[in-house]
């Protein structure tokens, strides 16, 4: 489909090694100016299936990509160490925040399979990039 330039494609490589050897799971929570992500995909929704996730065995820890930093810290509270992250927000106003947008949507394609929000199409987009399993989360 595409392919990120040389110095982004080491960035992927770099941040996928954070969760190497581990079966990992990706979860993209969409926020920001996204309604029906917000009202249909409420953060309680990934908490429990996640929690599911790790409880019976499917995979040992996440990739969280998101655009909301009070959900990156609620997620932190919950998983801890099980998850994985960015150490800094995006923001598709920006050229930086476009190349993390490239990064996070090319880690999100390197797990076993991704969690995403209803309505958004970034983490579907990961997944038809490589065929990974995609489950949207909705009430």
């Amino acid at each position: 489909m595409f392919k990120p330039i040389p110095p982004i494609r080491e960035r992927i490589t770099e941040a996928v090694k954070m969760f190497a050897g581990k079966r990992c799971y990706g979860v993209h929570i969409r926020r920001g100016d996204h309604n029906q992500a917000r009202q249909g995909s409420p953060i309680e929704l990934f908490v429990e299936r996640m929690s599911r996730a790790l409880d019976s065995g499917e995979c040992e820890a996440f990739y969280l990509a998101t655009d909301c930093e009070d959900t990156r810290a609620q997620l932190r509270k919950f998983f801890a160490t099980r998850l994985f992250t960015l150490s800094r927000p995006t923001s598709r106003e920006t050229i930086a925040g476009m190349q993390d947008a490239v990064l996070e949507m090319w880690t999100l394609a390197a797990t076993e399979k991704i969690f995403g929000s209803l309505g958004s199409t970034f983490a579907e987009t990961a997944t038809w990039m490589v065929e990974r399993p995609y489950e949207t989360l909705s009430v």
